[in-house]
């Protein structure tokens, strides 16, 4: 496997902090410190990659969608999945990717564990879990408030073409943001990818805001690659890597 940067895993690992504590017994952890991570993930400091926005869009996909975001199956009907286990409404379980691979899930906190302030935090991790023709590795987790989603953050290596690229995607919603961001370890820094709510994006063309440390694009992702404009001018990038 070819990795974008030898540093890049432990970039990713040192970018979602503890919130009590470390890894549990079942795996799952440590908790992220939910408040500080738009100020210590927000700001870029790499420049536009084709490679790095295509696996922050897939991280972005996977926390926004219903069959893997870890705050979505929290709230699955038994009527509405296959895995046995989310339908037998158990707090916590193991079930299978859409392409392979798998997913275990902890959403006991939802069942008479939660913490005195009423929140609960949601875990799930991530093993080899396919979907098309990527690969994600790594963990999710949210908070939730009653029945509202107040935050999620999800730290993930996405692997297409045996290319991996660490990806932590994270919403605040407490601060009145809907909006998911992303944020990919590309060859020379971090890029940071998002800003449009799922509902806004058309999966034509799938158009994302993406900062590097000189500007601000608005791009569009295909499978020939990505094509973007900002007041700087413009900048078009095959996904082999060449301009």
């Amino acid at each position: 496997m070819v990795r974008v940067s030898r540093a890049a895993a432990l970039v990713a690992a040192s970018l979602v902090g503890c919130g009590g504590g470390g890894v549990s017994a079942d795996g799952f952890g440590p908790d992220p410190d939910f408040a500080s991570l738009d100020a210590r993930l927000s700001t870029p400091t790499g420049t536009l990659s084709v490679t790095a926005v295509d696996a922050a869009v897939s991280a972005l996909d996977v926390v926004q969608s219903s069959a893997l975001s870890v705050d979505a199956l929290a709230r699955v009907t038994p009527s509405h999945t296959t895995c046995e286990a989310l339908g037998h409404r158990d707090a916590t379980g193991t079930c299978a990717c859409p392409g392979g691979g798998s997913f275990a899930y902890d959403f006991s906190e939802l069942t008479g564990g939660a913490h005195a302030s009423g929140i609960a935090t949601l875990r799930m991790k991530l093993s080899r879990c396919t979907i098309g023709d990527r690969v994600l590795d790594g963990e999710q987790f949210a908070l939730r408030d009653g029945d509202t989603s107040s935050a999620l953050t999800a730290q993930v290596t996405v692997t297409r073409a045996n290319v991996a690229v660490d990806v932590v995607v994270w919403r605040d919603g407490r601060a009145g943001d809907k909006a998911a961001w992303a944020r990919a370890i590309a060859s020379d820094g971090a890029i940071v990818v998002g800003g449009l709510p799922a509902a806004t994006r058309d999966p034509a063309d799938r158009s994302v805001l993406v900062k590097d440390r000189r500007t601000t694009w608005t791009c569009s992702v295909n499978d020939a690659g990505l094509r973007c404009s900002s007041t700087s001018g413009t900048s078009s990038q095959e996904r082999d890597g060449k301009p």
